[in-house]
């Protein structure tokens, strides 16, 4: 399988070429210099940090269900890998005044997945926190995810049961005990229990098939 590659260091291009699965692209050792954003980014610097490291493998576009203090975090990413971001929320207040690698869609995910056409590398899931809405999501862009890419879920694990009003996490953390039964060879999933507002980060990566040691 053909794919496109660009290889970043601290945000600048550096070259650009056509890759194979089994050519030299896991061989790189120029990763970006992540490390910088830690302290800064606090509660949403494990987002930051691997949203970087897989743009820098997977250089396709990232959607976001949900517009807040990720919204920044997602277009800096975005920026560096000259990508694009589409970010969606009900609110207008929550959109950027940005022109370059942004988009951004007033209105609901639903409506906004009738039209989406692209392939991103990440989708970060934190719109309306039911479980039905957030499966529904998680489903279509599962589909639509290049492989090698992850979702990421947020609101999946609630400290305490007070932390399931649908204001504050909802039951969204059911959606993450279904995806950590399906199909292993389909998928891997991990949840940060202690990251992006302490309420669980749970991230999902479409396994790669011609990844022959990439078994469950």
């Amino acid at each position: 399988m053909i794919v496109p590659y660009r290889t970043f260091y601290n945000g600048e291009l550096v070259k650009e070429e056509v890759m194979y699965y089994d050519g030299p692209r896991f061989l790189y050792k120029d990763y970006p210099d992540v490390t910088a954003s830690l302290d800064t980014l606090g509660e949403w610097s494990v987002l930051a940090t691997l949203c970087q490291i897989i743009l820098y493998h997977r250089p396709y576009s990232i959607v976001e269900l949900g517009a807040g203090e990720s919204t920044s975090i997602l277009l800096l990413a975005a920026e560096r890998a000259n990508v694009k971001l589409y970010s969606v929320d009900l609110k207008p207040f929550k959109h950027l005044n940005c022109k370059r690698n942004y988009e951004f869609y007033l209105g609901d995910t639903k409506d906004f997945m009738k039209t989406f056409n692209d392939t991103p590398a990440i989708v970060l899931i934190d719109a309306n926190h039911e479980y039905e809405n957030a499966k529904r999501e998680f489903e279509f862009f599962f589909d639509k995810l290049v492989e090698g890419g992850v979702i990421f879920l947020h609101d999946t694990y609630p400290s305490c049961e007070k932390m399931l009003a649908p204001l504050s996490c909802g039951d969204v953390y059911k959606l993450r005990q279904d995806i950590e039964k399906m199909d292993k060879n389909l998928l891997d999933v991990f949840t940060w229990p202690y990251t992006a507002k302490w309420c669980g980060l749970t991230m999902v990566i479409k396994k790669e098939k011609e990844r022959p040691f990439w078994g469950a």
